[in-house]
């Protein structure tokens, strides 16, 4: 999959939590309120990056996004498998499944054309095959 529609993004921004990810991938913690504290994966200082739900900043190397950036920077993962990757953690895959669907479909309508296109080929062949076999008694 390519392309992800914006309601697709939309849907995974408004349900990821930098703060699960975070612990997920054991990243040490320093405090509990609404911003936390914690080691910078990216310049490995202690106590440094902040982090609320949605985005982080490290007061150390300047390094600042959101849980898809953090994702493909901690993990170099491409955007292609950060998106079903929250999606799949965070069971908000909604409107991915949608997006799956309209693939599968479009994928469906390319099989079928091909198919269509090889009948017709065939046929033409048949029909050359008929006229050569006709050609053929005629000249003897």
């Amino acid at each position: 999959m390519s392309l992800y529609s914006k309601k697709c993004l939309q849907e995974i921004s408004a349900h990821v939590n930098l703060l699960d990810l975070l612990f997920l991938k054991k990243i040490e913690c320093h405090g509990m309120i609404s911003i936390s504290s914690f080691d910078c994966p990216f310049c490995s200082e202690e106590n440094c990056l902040l982090v609320d739900e949605k985005h982080y900043y490290c007061k150390n190397c300047g390094a600042k996004g959101d849980c898809l950036t953090f994702l493909m920077a901690t993990e170099l993962m491409p955007f292609s498998e950060a998106i079903p990757y929250l999606a799949k953690f965070f069971k908000c895959g909604h409107a991915l499944d949608m997006e799956d669907e309209k693939s599968e479909v479009s994928t469906d309508k390319q099989i079928i054309d091909d198919l269509r296109k090889r009948v017709r080929m065939l046929e033409n062949m048949n029909a050359l095959l008929k006229l050569k076999n006709e050609c053929i008694k005629d000249t003897k």
